[in-house]
């Protein structure tokens, strides 16, 4: 009985040193890279020991020139985005054909507002350039100026319909 233990012990051990070099063999450091985007810091990691590293960087590449993409569609600080196209008259009632990304986000940023009743409200822009957030400390507008923007602020004035 001793010796069927003694070799089941010594089995399982040869066994954990064997997975161990196994796992050694394979094991990689995560792939990460860090890239300025939209006013703040993206950070993409990825944890698959599977591929090459060479693909998993090319893959991480993809979704930054993605998020460049989205973002020079999008942007509020990009004069060419189809958001500052609309925003520079956000007081002339008009139809607008929408880019794909913008199309989407859109449809989702009036969802939440919906579904947040305004607490979150896509259309904050006139409110949100009043404050200087590039600054050091930004000063917050004073009350006139806050009125004002406010009073074109309102989810419910912005539809969708079709890629319009």
């Amino acid at each position: 009985m001793l010796l069927q233990f003694t070799k089941l012990l010594l089995l399982l051990i040869a066994a954990y040193f064997m997975s161990a070099c196994a796992k050694e063999e394979k094991q990689r450091l995560p792939v990460s890279k860090a890239q300025p985007h939209m006013g703040t810091y993206f950070t993409i990691t990825s944890y698959d020991l599977d591929p090459p590293e060479e693909y998993v960087s090319a893959v991480i590449d993809s979704a930054f020139m993605l998020i460049a993409e989205i973002e020079q569609e999008i942007s509020s600080y990009n004069d060419e985005s189809i958001t500052s196209q609309i925003n520079s008259q956000s007081d002339v009632e008009r139809t607008v054909s929408l880019p794909g990304h913008a199309h989407t986000i859109l449809e989702s940023s009036l969802k939440i507002s919906e579904s947040t009743s305004g607490a979150f409200d896509v259309t904050l822009w006139p409110v949100f350039k009043l404050w200087d957030f590039e600054g050091r400390l930004p000063d917050p507008p004073d009350e006139t100026e806050l009125s004002k923007a406010l009073s074109n602020v309102d989810y419910r004035k912005l539809s969708l319909s079709g890629n319009n």
